[in-house]
C-alpha cells in the first residue's frame, strides 16, 4: 500500500523559484498574470501565507503552475506482507518525485494489510512480517535499476486514514482489506474518516499506468522467479510516473482525491 500526504501550508518550506524557472519571483508572477487569468489559483509571493510553486515552463502558457504537496500511502496485501511490492512502489515514486524537484512537497510511505492475517486490523491482531526489511530478491532487482528499498514492514494504522491524501493498493484484494479495516475503525472512533471518505481517496496503483493499460494489479512476485520481480518493477515504474502526473492535474483542478469506482 502506498500512502501520500499534503503538508499544511504553514509547514511547507520556501520554494526556490530560480531553480524552477530561471526567473525571479516578481518576473514569474508578472509573466503568469499576463498569460493566464489566475482568479482560481491560490498564488502568493514568498513570505505570505500561501506560496506559488513554479513546476514547469512548457511553451508560452505554462510558466507558472500552482502546486500543493501531497501525502501518499502505498499498501500491499500478500502472504509476505509489505516486503515486496509496496516498498518498491514507495521507492519508485520517491525517485520520480525527486527527479521532478518536488521531494519536499511529498510525504510518502508504504504499509501492508496483515500479509494474510485475518485479524490484523483488530485490537491485539497479528500482522505477518511486521518490522521486517524488504524481500532480498526484490531489493536486488531494484538495485539493478538504481532504486534502493529502505522501508520497514508495518501494517496500516487508523491514523494513516486521516494523515494521507492518497491511499493506493497493489491489487483488488488489497483495496477490499483497506476498506474493511476503515469501516471497522470508523465504528470504533468517531474522529476517524468515514468509509466514503476513505473510499474516495483509495485506488489501485495500476490505475496510473500509461503503458500497461490492461493491467488490473501489480502481481505478487513472492513465490515466483526473477521475471516476476522484473515485471513488478516495470509496472511500478510506469505507474509512478502516471501517479505524479495525476496528482499534479488534480491539484491544478482543485480536486483533492481521486475516486476509484
Amino acid at each position: 500500500m502506498l500512502l501520500v500526504h499534503s503538508q499544511s501550508k504553514s509547514q511547507r518550506p520556501q520554494y526556490n523559484m530560480h531553480a524552477a524557472c530561471a526567473m525571479d519571483v516578481n518576473q514569474c508572477f508578472t509573466t503568469a498574470m499576463n498569460l493566464l487569468l489566475l482568479r482560481d489559483l491560490a498564488i502568493a509571493l514568498p513570505g505570505r501565507q500561501h506560496l506559488a510553486r513554479v513546476a514547469s515552463i512548457t511553451r508560452d502558457l505554462s510558466c507558472l503552475s500552482a502546486w500543493v504537496g501531497s501525502d501518499i500511502l502505498l499498501l500491499e496485501c500478500t502472504l509476505a506482507g509489505n516486503i515486496c511490492r509496496s516498498p518498491t512502489a514507495e521507492a519508485m515514486f520517491r525517485s520520480v518525485v525527486e527527479k521532478a524537484g518536488l521531494a519536499n512537497q511529498f510525504d510518502i510511505d508504504s504499509c501492508g494489510t496483515g500479509g494474510g492475517s485475518s485479524n490484523w486490523y483488530l485490537p491485539g491482531g497479528f500482522s505477518y512480517h511486521e518490522g521486517d526489511e524488504s524481500d532480498s530478491r526484490m531489493t536486488a532487482a531494484a538495485v539493478k535499476r538504481g532504486v534502493r528499498l529502505t522501508s520497514t514492514s508495518r501494517p496500516l494504522q487508523p491514523s494513516d486514514l486521516k494523515r494521507f491524501d492518497y491511499i493506493i493498493g497493489m491489487d483488488p484484494r488489497n483495496v477490499r482489506d483497506i476498506l474493511k479495516a476503515a469501516s471497522y475503525w470508523a465504528e470504533q472512533d468517531q474522529q476517524l474518516p468515514r468509509l466514503d471518505e476513505v473510499r474516495s481517496k483509495t485506488s489501485l496503483m495500476t490505475r496510473y499506468c500509461s503503458k500497461a493499460k490492461a493491467a488490473d494489479e501489480v502481481p505478487d512476485p513472492y513465490y515466483g522467479g526473477p521475471a516476476g520481480f522484473d515485471l513488478v518493477l516495470d509496472l511500478l515504474d510506469d505507474a509512478a510516473t502516471g501517479l505524479l502526473m495525476h496528482i499534479q492535474q488534480e491539484q491544478q483542478a482543485g480536486v483533492r482525491y481521486y475516486h476509484k469506482q
